[in-house]
């Protein structure tokens, strides 16, 4: 922290030195707002970098801030919209949220997501949202709408993009 807290003070428009104090302060979670603050001032240099954009939502979501991390993803620029990180995130942050459907809808609509082999991070939030979507329905007697979502729930690997990687470079732009 000492090193990053030096590199910043030194070169205060460096966003790799804030964007890595950002990270070791998120790290320790001593001070989540700080974290954040850091990585507000790195994505204002730098708007366009995907790893960092989930960093700052993945800290926003350590400190509870989940509608800040929404607005945020809400407004990114459309450029971004399609990246396969960007799409797990936004999708969680509205799982978190309870907006259910959006979530799904985020990870149904994307023409990029990919779901190799050992990533199950699309498929539990896919799940976790039907399952909340059924329950919610139960609770307000809709059975039918409940036994779909239920349903859904059984065809699951269907829904999502299925590939395998056909080479390093195919798979290292999707999995990570």
């Amino acid at each position: 922290v000492c090193f990053w807290n030096k590199a910043v003070e030194n070169e205060s428009k460096n966003y790799l030195a804030l964007r890595n104090l950002a990270y070791v302060t998120m790290r320790s979670r001593k001070n989540i707002s700080k974290a954040a603050n850091l990585y507000e001032k790195a994505l204002a240099i730098k708007p366009d970098n995907p790893d960092m954009i989930v960093e700052y939502i993945t800290t926003l979501r350590l400190g509870n801030m989940l509608s800040d991390a929404m607005s945020y993803l809400d407004n990114l620029a459309p450029s971004l919209l399609n990246n396969y990180k960007i799409i797990k995130a936004r999708a969680a942050i509205y799982r978190d949220n309870h907006k259910f459907q959006k979530a799904i809808d985020t990870l149904l609509q994307s023409d990029v997501l990919m779901v190799w082999e050992g990533e199950t991070g699309p498929h539990r939030c896919y799940l976790e949202c039907l399952m909340a979507l059924g329950n919610q329905a139960l609770s307000k007697g809709d059975y039918i709408t409940a036994e779909k979502h239920f349903n859904d729930l059984l065809e699951h690997p269907e829904k999502l993009i299925h590939a395998r990687a056909t080479d390093e470079n195919e798979s290292a732009g999707y999995y990570h």
